[in-house]
């Protein structure tokens, strides 16, 4: 009789093992399916995409752009959790971001279109604005005052790379459409901050002569934003 009890017993514990395991499985199943990062829709197209721009002149050697080839190639690692996935679409479009800026390449802002499609597609919490940043883009073609400060600025004694850098940005933030006008008045306060504190325009005497007139340009054409942004410090100390 104690030995029937005993095995009884037995079998009871063993059921219950045999229970609690599948059981203690099945979660760690469930988790891996939750953080497991999955295939991403329309991946293989966006790849495409990508490569085709590759081909472009100014895209081709661009740093910024060969690393987010770079971390888009890495997404098919199915190792990577999607969280990790998110981290490397968000990292990816800012190096696309960057190289989208700095070439105002109509083909990379069909390309940004495309890339905020494919983040939003697969990820909730991915969501991102896609700025005009090139001329066939444009609502305007860059004005006749934001020339006349190119001109300035390419006139000057200042060293090369920073009138390369200086004038970059002032074209590409004139492509910014009015939809997203503080936006563009933004960019264009923060670069009239730096400009009046950079050494090298101090050195050459007309720090405040560009600052004082893209100051007036946005006052002229966005007065209202103007007024709202106009007494922030962006860089520095402009008082």
């Amino acid at each position: 009789m104690l030995n029937l009890l005993l095995n009884k017993r037995i079998v009871i514990l063993s059921v219950s093992l045999a229970v609690v395991l599948l059981f203690i499985t099945a979660t760690i199943y469930v988790l891996n399916m939750k953080t497991t990062g999955s295939p991403l829709m329309g991946y293989e197209s966006l790849k495409n995409k990508i490569q085709a721009a590759k081909k472009i002149n100014s895209v081709s050697n661009h740093s910024s752009f060969n690393t987010m080839l770079e971390l888009i190639a890495s997404l098919d690692n199915e190792n990577l959790t999607k969280e990790q996935q998110l981290s490397r679409v968000r990292l990816a479009w800012g190096y696309l971001f960057d190289t989208y800026s700095e070439t105002n390449n109509h083909e990379l802002y069909n390309l940004s279109k495309e890339y905020k499609k494919f983040g939003e597609a697969n990820f909730n919490d991915f969501k991102i604005n896609v700025q005009c940043l090139d001329p066939d883009c444009a609502e305007t073609p860059t004005s006749q005052e934001i020339l006349g400060i190119i001109e300035e600025i390419n006139t000057s004694t200042v060293a090369a790379n920073f009138k390369t850098s200086y004038v970059q940005d002032l074209k590409t933030f004139s492509y910014i459409n009015n939809s997203q006008a503080e936006v563009k008045v933004k960019n264009y306060l923060t670069l009239a901050d730096s400009i009046k504190v950079n050494e090298e325009f101090i050195k050459a005497g007309n720090n405040l002569i560009i600052y004082d007139q893209i100051r007036q340009y946005v006052q002229k054409n966005y007065p209202e934003l103007y007024k709202k942004w106009a007494n922030h410090v962006f860089i520095g100390n402009t008082q």
